[in-house]
């Protein structure tokens, strides 16, 4: 019996609008620590 792929493909680059729209909103900003910096 062939098997089927039931597991999805998961993107490893993303442009920069994808990654604040799908990633960054994920993100959790602590408040303990200094606020990070975002290298360009």
């Amino acid at each position: 019996m062939p098997q089927t792929k039931s597991h999805k493909w998961i993107p490893t680059f993303l442009t920069l609008e994808q990654f604040e729209t799908f990633v960054l909103p994920h993100l959790h900003i602590g408040s303990r620590e200094p606020q990070p910096k975002v290298v360009d």
